[in-house]
């Protein structure tokens, strides 16, 4: 099994730029009234937020001596890590969102919760906290490579 690679977390970093390049054509999208076009540039933008969060979240994991998280449990391996001091923000919230949008945007009417909406303001509001999560793996990572 691998770990954490400096590429990799590069690689799995600039997904955010992505999806917020998917979250502002997603608005653009609904000021022109075009709602599919709306809803696949939202669903474009779930699916690398959710794969940098975990990948995120298992790096904090190695980080700390544990090995990566296996079952998407990510967000309970994050109030662990708050209530340890590894992380300063829980943002178990943020993982819990976006595990129910991934579903949603990879299944449609067949994920176990079709009920499920996003809007590009719950979106928004998911990229503030990945980015100050990738901000707190950064720090975890000067951290360590200071030892």
């Amino acid at each position: 099994m691998g770990g954490y690679d400096k590429e990799d977390w590069e690689r799995m970093s600039s997904r955010l730029e992505t999806a917020e390049e998917n979250v502002a054509r997603a608005r653009e999208a609904a000021r022109l009234k075009q709602k599919s076009q709306r809803q696949e540039y939202l669903d474009q933008a779930v699916l690398p937020m959710w794969s940098f969060a975990e990948y995120a979240v298992n790096v904090l994991l190695e980080l700390s001596g544990r090995g990566p998280e296996q079952h998407h449990k990510h967000s309970m391996r994050l109030v662990e890590m708050k209530a340890q001091g590894i992380v300063i923000t829980d943002y178990s919230h943020t993982l819990e969102q976006l595990a129910r949008f991934r579903l949603r945007a990879t299944y449609g009417g067949y994920s176990s919760n079709p009920s499920v909406h996003y809007s590009t303001a719950n979106l928004t509001s998911c990229l503030k906290s990945l980015k100050a999560l990738r901000d707190e793996v950064n720090a975890a990572l000067d951290r360590h490579q200071k030892r």
